[in-house]
């Protein structure tokens, strides 16, 4: 056990690799720039976190530049079938340098809530490709993507339980990157009304309006939203937390609060909206105080969180309005708020209905991962919903996985919450849980499980959640051997 503690310890790199460090960043830059024709805003961070992961080998830092390669999800190359993303290089690499550890007995693996459910869902997969996909090949394919995220689950979780003592400082880098993607989010909004392209927006992202909406270095809006409306939570519980104390500077947390809010508005989902407005419930019952049926202190910021959006509500439902032509543009779009038949929701559903009349000829195991032919305008193989997804492709079996992951770790989160001994662990564990129910309500209207990052995210929410528990336990154990002894 202490050569894994002591492994936490960085090695100082020597020559050779500090050359390999530089012959790395060169070969990074060749591929960020030729095959994922990165912008030149992007490539310089993946040089960097490639470089960075080859010189330092430490895994937990692989976990912070998986972190950062995910926000990159517009990036691809496409080599024949398949589409290669950042992400997918630099997890690969990450996961090398962790093999490299666990094989020199300098890291352990771990078992986790997610773990039957995970294999549950590949086995599943598995099986119903083989036995009823009607183009098993693509089906196999499709599975192979699903592997590929579900392992930077396995990889975060366990490299971050080697790590405990930067269970903190991990959280507050997530929260960094989030504040430097929703900041680059509104630049761009801003630059292509002034006439300047430097991506970060979709065109035409509702079927009835053309107007750009953002989407940063997401492809899609409604992915930057669901990412949005996730890390949101963070910053809105440890502002109720620490109020004028610090974490990283209450000022930064006020910052990263309107950005992301700000990005929320203008990426016209109404998915992550809906899933923001159903957890703020859920915020004024936090760390309420003895005796206290609500906290007041949650009171205090949802009044302050409400002239914030009476400020930026207008100028936002301005702008949108005159790149439309269309009279309060935002404000009907959020009066549509549950209506799905409406906008870009409605092609979405045409094709899910489909997708579940077609599961009702076999609806145990479904018909093979990503199954659904073409329908319409929508892609083949995509259904835009974790659950509707799960049903059509895999049946009523892989539906009870899929909800497995979507819930377990929302209350093994909040019961961690209850059971943390410091703020800091607290406001991390609540505002994550919170932000994994976001996460399950925003993917039944996208794609985002089908990203790194919710894995990624679900990895440090349950690596968090069972430390603290451990802890809790450990402190129990001892509080009865002093009381015995």
């Amino acid at each position: 056990m202490n050569r894994i503690m002591d492994s936490n310890k960085l090695e100082k790199p020597g020559g050779w690799w500090v050359l390999l460090g530089v012959l790395a960043a060169i070969a990074a830059g060749v591929v960020s720039a030729g095959l994922f024709r990165m912008n030149p805003l992007a490539a310089p961070l993946i040089v960097a976190a490639l470089a960075v992961l080859v010189v330092a080998r430490d895994p937990w830092k692989g976990v912070v530049l998986l972190l950062l390669a995910a926000q990159f999800n517009i990036f691809r190359y496409d080599f024949g079938p398949y589409t290669i993303r950042p992400e997918q290089v630099v997890f690969l690499l990450a996961f090398a340098v962790w093999i490299a550890f666990f094989l020199q007995g300098r890291s352990k693996i771990y078992s986790t809530v997610l773990d039957i459910p995970i294999l549950g869902l590949i086995i599943t997969g598995f099986v119903s490709s083989y036995l009823f996909s009607p183009d098993p090949a693509y089906s196999y394919q499709g599975l192979f993507l699903q592997i590929l995220y579900m392992s930077m689950y396995f990889y975060t979780v366990n490299v971050l339980l080697n790590n405990r003592s930067r269970f903190d400082f991990t959280v507050k880098v997530m929260m960094f990157f989030a504040s430097l993607h929703a900041l680059y989010a509104i630049v761009a909004f801003v630059a292509h009304f002034a006439g300047l392209n430097i991506g970060g927006i979709s065109l035409s992202h509702l079927v009835t309006l053309s107007f750009p909406s953002t989407s940063g270095f997401f492809q899609e809006a409604n992915l930057l939203a669901a990412y949005t409306g996730v890390m949101l939570m963070l910053f809105i519980v440890h502002l109720v937390t620490y109020g004028k104390e610090r974490i990283a500077g209450s000022r930064y947390l006020w910052l990263g609060f309107i950005l992301l809010f700000i990005v929320l508005l203008t990426s016209m989902t109404r998915a992550a909206w809906l899933g923001v407005l159903l957890v703020m419930i859920a915020l004024p019952f936090y760390s309420r105080p003895a005796h206290n049926i609500i906290n007041p202190k949650a009171l205090a910021f949802l009044v302050v969180a409400l002239m914030v959006f009476a400020i930026v509500f207008p100028i936002v439902n301005f702008v949108f309005s005159e790149a439309s032509g269309t009279s309060d543009a935002l404000l009907v779009r959020m009066q549509n708020l549950l209506n799905f038949e409406t906008g870009s929701a409605r092609s979405r559903s045409d094709v899910q209905d489909a997708a579940i009349e077609e599961w009702r000829n076999n609806p145990y195991l479904g018909y093979g991962v990503l199954s659904i032919g073409e329908k319409g305008n929508v892609n083949r193989g995509w259904l835009f919903s974790s659950g509707i997804q799960s049903l059509h492709d895999m049946g009523l079996v892989g539906l009870f996985f899929m909800a497995w992951i979507h819930i377990i770790p929302i209350i093994y989160g909040f019961m961690a919450s209850a059971r943390a001994r410091d703020n800091m662990r607290r406001a991390s564990l609540f505002g994550m849980s919170l932000g994994a129910i976001v996460m399950a309500v925003a993917s039944q209207a996208s794609s985002f499980f089908w990203l790194g990052f919710p894995w990624i995210y679900l990895g440090i929410l349950v690596a968090l959640s069972k430390a603290t528990m451990d802890e809790a336990k450990e402190a129990q154990t001892e509080g009865r051997a002093i009381l015995n002894g």
